[in-house]
């Protein structure tokens, strides 16, 4: 006699979790190499490198509820600290038959840190500059701090941006467009950035080994649907020279962006 035919014998469970257990009722665990392709209700596992994983790096086990029309779920689970859920409506709603995005339902929290002691900071991730009309800036040194809790990324940090001039104090704007979503998936962090949050910033301009007050800016996330996608701008149209003996002028070649903000992410 089956698992599921003693449950019943000895009203061991209601009417609603029989029905779920008679659907896995003698199943065995099927490994599989794409998430995507997944078919029938069951239960599965599938190795870290396995195509469409929530975690890659990660090994997991699948459960898939999938019903006639078409429309599915899917409950992936990486031992005792992330179980993440996504859906598939059916084909007269989605022809394509495509999964939405993983969510993490259960997820311990994470840090990943990218900075220029083990990653140089790459020219490519500054998408458009305009630096008090010098566009051809860099970046030195830099941080970025990911904390990852579920589909939720706290990110803060620091850019060191050079190869400009200005006088300040001066109402000249200027702002610069970082690729944050090239520099998450570089410290494996997320790949993909859901909505589009405003963060807090400053900025600290130096020049001649003088440094001026910090100043606010401003900060905001574009995501993946946007232009510039899954990048952050920082830009600011008024500077200060305070603290600086007379409130002088001051001739400015670098600064220094510190900002934190709170994201909305997938994988």
């Amino acid at each position: 006699m089956s698992t599921y035919a003693l449950a019943r014998e000895f009203g061991a469970l209601n009417e609603m979790a029989l029905s779920l257990f008679a659907a896995f009722d003698g199943k065995s665990m099927v490994k599989v190499e794409d998430l995507d392709q997944v078919e029938g209700t069951g239960f599965y596992f599938f190795a870290a490198a396995a195509a469409n994983n929530p975690r890659p790096g990660f090994d997991g086990r699948l459960i898939h509820l999938e019903e006639e029309n078409g429309e599915a779920t899917q409950f992936a689970a990486f031992g005792k600290d992330a179980f993440m859920v996504r859906d598939r409506d059916l084909p007269s709603d989605d022809p394509n038959q495509e999964y939405g995005p993983w969510r993490a339902i259960v997820l311990s929290g994470e840090r990943k840190v990218i900075d220029d002691g083990d990653t140089a900071f790459d020219a490519n991730w500054i998408l458009a500059a305009n630096m008090f009309g010098d566009t051809a800036i860099t970046c030195s040194n830099y941080k970025v701090i990911f904390l990852i809790m579920g589909n939720i990324a706290h990110v803060s940090g620091f850019f060191d941006i050079e190869d400009f001039a200005a006088t300040i104090p001066s109402d000249a704007s200027w702002n610069i467009d970082l690729d944050l979503g090239a520099m998450a998936v570089a410290a494996g962090a997320f790949t993909n950035i859901d909505g589009e949050p405003f963060g807090n910033a400053t900025v600290e301009f130096e020049g001649g080994g003088e440094k001026a007050m910090l100043q606010s800016v401003f900060a905001r996330v574009r995501d993946q649907s946007a232009t510039l996608a899954n990048s952050i701008e920082f830009s600011s149209t008024q500077t200060d020279t305070g603290g600086l003996a007379g409130n002088s002028n001051l001739a400015i070649t670098e600064g220094r962006i510190r900002f934190n903000i709170t994201l909305m992410v997938s994988a």
